[in-house]
């Protein structure tokens, strides 16, 4: 037979309404921050990246010539010739 749970000592008993009065609280700090402090102006910054010097090169075009043949396949097609 379980035990009854002793009340005083119950977790999930005010989960509820704890979690309520957080949200009513992050919401009005919310409310009175924009309320009062309408207009937030940072200091503008600009930001400028370094110039990257490229240096480009000539590539040669490349012609290439057949694939070699694969020996193996070759001694295979004589055999089956």
């Amino acid at each position: 037979m379980a035990l009854p749970k002793n009340p005083k000592y119950d977790l999930k008993r005010k989960y509820g309404r704890v979690v309520k009065i957080g949200i009513i609280i992050s919401l009005l700090a919310t409310i009175a921050e924009f309320k009062y402090f309408p207009e937030i102006e940072g200091a503008k910054i600009e930001l400028k990246p370094p110039q990257e010097l490229i240096d480009i090169q000539n590539v040669e075009v490349t012609k290439h010539d057949a694939a070699p043949k694969n020996s193996f396949i070759e001694e295979e097609e004589e055999k089956i010739n």
